[in-house]
């Protein structure tokens, strides 16, 4: 979401927030506090709550939803070793899932069948998901944090301006 968008909607909010009105604001970890950025006022007015990680149980019933709906049952061993390799994450299942329907042009059944996967075809999926997902993150990571100085662009009249806060420097 744009942050001038992210600002509307927190200063809107405020008023409402100080007469009482319970709001939750849903955000990833590292942007927990972008609110607080926007309004200083709303401190001491915002708890992270912690998002525990899936249980396999819970990860599995994403293939037996998704699988099911064309028609097919998962066996449980690719299930679980699905369920293993997404680490407690519901967004890694989906991603294994179509990663899967993809590559074997997966379609609709006629009549319910069960699917087979084979571990090669998992291996291919899984690897295609890290290379798709993971890569660009490990990319950036292998890079590290980027100088100070190319946070600065120059702007008319010899003056450098900061694309990250705003603030224009002589």
């Amino acid at each position: 979401m744009p942050k001038p968008l992210q600002a509307s909607i927190v200063r809107a909010l405020k008023p409402l927030i100080f007469d009482g009105l319970p709001v939750a604001i849903i955000a990833i970890p590292h942007r927990r506090y972008d609110a607080l950025k926007v309004e200083k006022e709303l401190t001491g007015r915002i708890s992270p709550l912690e998002i525990k990680m899936w249980t396999d149980a819970e990860l599995q019933y994403i293939p037996v939803k998704g699988f099911g709906l064309l028609e097919y049952e998962v066996e449980q061993d690719a299930m679980n070793r699905l369920a293993a390799e997404a680490i407690g994450s519901p967004h890694l299942m989906q991603d294994f899932c179509r990663t899967y329907c993809r590559q074997n042009e997966l379609v609709a059944a006629e009549k319910r069948s069960t699917l087979r996967i084979r571990e090669d075809q998992l291996v291919s999926v899984f690897r295609d998901v890290a290379e798709t997902i993971g890569r660009p993150i490990f990319e950036k990571l292998a890079r590290g944090p980027r100088s100070r100085t190319d946070r600065w662009v120059l702007t008319g009249s010899n003056r450098r301006h900061s694309p990250c806060k705003g603030d224009a420097v002589r």
